[in-house]
């Protein structure tokens, strides 16, 4: 199975509930629409074209769609993705130039779809309700945004920092209200009775909308989101004008609306002078294009491609520690050994989780990189978690910790199976008790496990444990019976069949080998990512360290080979480019070829809207 195939006919079927398509604490970056203004495009919905504009019939050109009809198209956050209803009601995101289509929404009878939370979701309305989905598709929720019996609910527009307006009738009264993405808050804009057809500005502030003028002739309104200062823009006096669907420009200089059978632009003021721009009509939407002459920014669509890397496995997962954190601002640190993963598989999980850097280090002597990066994130005192018994990191190597004024705790059993069992019961200590997600992996070979650990560490009450390859270890098999409310699914088909061989119930997330089954747990549990990571699915030292990286800011972690993308892994930042701003990979140009960045680069946004950093925390401009 292609992992095309899985994202349009298995997204729905294994994200069974929105808390495994979107990490429940995901560090979500700010990503919002504003940047250059690129074109203006129009979708009537007779046709499957883009309309692009133009002051003179006919000259803007169009972009066909790989459907037979479209309307009510929108751009993503980063212009490189946009989101239509077709023929049959579907929710459909396509890029820029019409190639990689994907069902967000199945024959969803949709209207108005926009996105919002940085291009992480895709909100639409069906029915006087409004709807939310992951914008890789998922499962589909009633979006309530303080929605009451008898509500209708249409005509949704995103904005900036997760914020929505909508209008809502009520007893036969329509107002704009107002929503946040990342808050789930919702209210009802002062002054804006009878309006209709509401957009909010780039910088969130001021909404545009459509209201009847004193002589019963539609307008355009703006307001402040409080409701401050409603003024009037437009005075037409022709009653055939029929203005309607006000949308801002990508930088929020302009205002286009729909005018008498086409398409004018407007500036932001009282009385404005009008420039036609279209000469059909339907929904309007800016495509946002990058400012290269600076840098990526909340109000900046410049999408990043970083490497993390250092002059050995040591040095990497200190570059990665240093991105994460700041001066003693870790809770704990995670203490593996460099050579050998057995005892470390589920160690990022742990890191993550627990808001503290994963570092390296050789068994039987505490390096001094290590040390000293210890020393920088973590107060004096702090706990270090050690994972595995005395042949893993030796007593002497963890007197070292002590001796530096730190707490040292030995996380470990007999063999790998038990050390993830223990880490298991460190993250969800009443897992008897409570709800537990269950990811269990292969402990015989890395990549599947590493793929895992991200998820676990991205979400609460969320482990992974191992299996002998095919074989169930009973260590394993015990802790899982002693979880009454779990879900479980097996990564890789190692798990699977071990799974399967003592009649445990689980879902499985396998592929064809290690590059699609990360691309299936990336599509499984991050339907609409903000960040990635990437390391190479040959070793393991790179994505152990970046897979405590990648779960905390509720990313997946996908693997590549030195020298090019396997096409799943190309497959799957394409689909998600609608919501991936920044892309981290993990390790140096020996294993992955600097070549990498460039196709990462132009699959995560439209092309050559990307910068590359390299070591440079700062490049972010995200939580983390």
């Amino acid at each position: 199975m292609s992992a095309k195939k899985f994202t349009a006919a298995a997204a729905t079927a294994l994200a069974a509930a929105t808390s495994l398509a979107v990490p429940a604490h995901a560090n979500v970056a700010p990503k919002t629409f504003p940047g250059v203004n690129g074109p203006l495009t129009v979708t009537t919905g007779q046709d499957n074209l883009l309309h692009f504009g133009s002051s003179t019939p006919g000259g803007g050109g169009t972009e066909q769609m790989p459907s037979s009809r479209i309307a009510d198209a929108e751009w993503a956050p980063d212009g490189s993705r946009v989101a239509y209803v077709d023929q049959n009601g579907s929710v459909i995101s396509a890029r820029f130039d019409g190639s990689d289509p994907i069902v967000v929404a199945a024959n969803a009878g949709a209207s108005h779809p926009t996105w919002i939370n940085g291009g992480s979701l895709i909100v639409y309305a069906h029915g006087g309700s409004l709807y939310s989905v992951p914008s890789l598709g998922g499962a589909v929720q009633v979006l309530s945004a303080g929605h009451q019996p008898g509500d209708q609910d249409s005509a949704p527009q995103g904005g900036a920092n997760g914020s929505m307006v909508f209008q809502r009738k009520t007893n036969g009264a329509t107002w704009v209200w107002t929503y946040n993405g990342y808050t789930n808050a919702a209210a009802r804009v002062a002054n804006t009775n009878a309006g209709t057809q509401p957009s909010i500005s780039p910088n969130g502030r001021t909404i545009a909308y459509i209201h009847e003028d004193l002589n019963g002739l539609p307008q355009v309104f703006t307001v402040g989101v409080d409701g401050s200062n409603p003024t009037q823009l437009t005075t037409d006096a022709k009653p055939l004008q029929k203005n309607d669907t006000p949308v801002w420009s990508s930088d929020g200089s302009l205002i286009a609306f729909a005018a008498a059978g086409a398409v004018v632009t407007i500036k932001p003021v009282r009385g404005p002078v009008e420039n036609t721009v279209a000469f059909v009509t339907g929904r309007i939407s800016w495509q946002p294009n990058a400012d290269m002459s600076r840098p990526p920014s909340t109000s900046n669509p410049v999408n990043l491609v970083e490497r993390l890397d250092g002059p050995d496995r040591i040095g990497t997962a200190d570059e990665v520690s240093g991105w994460s954190y700041g001066n003693q601002q870790a809770n704990v640190v995670v203490l593996a050994r460099q050579d050998i993963f057995a005892d470390a598989l589920a160690g990022s999980a742990l890191a993550a989780r627990f808001h503290g850097p994963l570092l390296l280090t050789p068994t039987g002597n505490l390096d001094p990189r290590t040390l000293a990066e210890i020393q920088r994130v973590l107060k004096p005192g702090g706990f270090v978690y050690v994972l595995g018994q005395t042949a893993a990191i030796s007593a002497h190597t963890f007197n070292q910790v002590a001796a530096a004024g730190f707490r040292p705790s030995r996380i470990g059993g007999n063999d790998r199976f038990d050390t993830a069992v223990d880490i298991a019961k460190t993250i969800v200590p009443d897992y008897t008790h409570n709800p537990v997600t269950i990811l269990a992996a292969t402990g015989l070979n890395f990549p599947d496990a590493l793929a895992a650990g991200a998820v676990a560490g991205s979400r609460p009450n969320t482990v992974v444990v191992l299996t002998s390859d095919t074989k169930m270890p009973p260590q394993t098999q015990a802790f899982i019976n002693a979880v009454p409310q779990r879900a479980v699914f097996g990564v890789g088909g190692g798990a699977v069949t071990a799974l399967s061989s003592v009649r445990m119930a689980a879902t499985r997330v396998s592929g064809l080998d290690r590059f699609e089954t990360a691309t299936f747990v990336a599509q499984t549990f991050f339907s609409g990512p903000q960040v990635v990571g990437i390391a190479t699915g040959f070793n393991f030292p790179d994505a152990l360290a970046g897979g405590a990286l990648a779960g905390r800011v509720g990313g997946p972690l996908l693997l590549t080979g030195p020298t090019g993308l396997p096409s799943e892994t190309a497959d799957y930042l394409n689909h998600a480019s609608g919501s991936v701003s920044d892309a981290i990979m993990f390790g140096g140009p020996a294993v992955i070829d600097d070549g990498l960045q460039n196709q990462v680069g132009d699959l995560i946004g439209q092309p050559n809207q990307w910068v590359y950093a390299r070591n440079n925390p700062g490049a972010h401009t995200g939580p983390r």
